[in-house]
């Protein structure tokens, strides 16, 4: 396995919004998906970054 890392930036704040985020995605397979966005989201630079561990996103 490679070293392989998917983010999703947002620009702006959406921490309160990560259940939308998620349905946009339409990611709603696991229950913890928006626990997991929860623990591993950021605030960097007027940007919401998200990290896409599973890599599912980026298909």
């Amino acid at each position: 396995m490679g070293f392989s890392k998917a983010i999703i930036a947002i620009k702006g704040n959406y921490f309160a919004k990560l259940e939308k985020v998620a349905e946009i995605f339409n990611y709603m397979e696991d229950d913890n998906i928006i626990n997991e966005f929860s623990q591993n989201a950021k605030l960097e630079n007027g940007w919401t970054i998200l990290v896409d561990e599973e890599m599912v996103f980026v298909v």
